[in-house]
């Protein structure tokens, strides 16, 4: 565990399964939208129309995050968003809160699984925690993105393409 709010799980998927979901990204790309420059991405209910296969095994990935989340947090949480992204070189994401609507502050958690290691760059950074990590392809990390809490970023991406599963939970009402 890197600090008590920021989980990291090695080995959360085999490595099979990264290439799989890899695989898949590389016939889709061309259909993925743009999301901050040179990073593409899409959500899981959109590719239930695309490869029912690949859903049900992102969807059942995403069921066991929740679980993970859970049982971390010790909370009920709701998933708003869970999707596939491709890392193009050159592309960074700059220091960021994950607070999507003021109702939201102290609410949320992060996903994260990375699905390769064969770029150079990228890595996580917790500004305030004062911490970097380079998943490992099948690593799972989970953190609390609330206002004022783990503010992040993603180094640039030099060389290669990155291929990650994102997903944003927001506290169940009932907590």
């Amino acid at each position: 565990m890197l600090r008590e709010d920021i989980y990291l799980q090695d080995n959360f998927l085999e490595i099979e399964d990264c290439f799989e979901i890899i695989n898949f990204i590389e016939k889709i790309k061309d259909n993925m939208f743009d999301g901050i420059p040179l990073i593409k991405y899409i959500n899981i209910d959109t590719i239930k129309s695309m490869d029912s296969y690949i859903y049900d095994k992102i969807y059942d990935i995403q069921k066991e995050v929740h679980r993970i989340i859970e049982i971390f947090f010790d909370k009920k949480f709701n998933n708003s968003s869970f999707y596939l992204d491709l890392w193009s070189e050159g592309s960074t994401l700059a220091n960021k809160l994950d607070v999507h609507e003021y109702e939201n502050i102290g609410k949320h958690v992060v996903s994260l699984i990375c699905l390769n290691d064969d770029f150079d760059g990228g890595e996580l950074k917790f500004i305030d925690a004062n911490k970097s990590i380079a998943p490992s392809p099948g690593s799972l990390v989970t953190f609390s993105g609330s206002v004022f809490e783990n503010a992040y970023n993603v180094a640039k991406i030099n060389k290669g393409e990155r291929y990650t599963i994102g997903g944003f939970w927001k506290y169940h009402e009932d907590n």
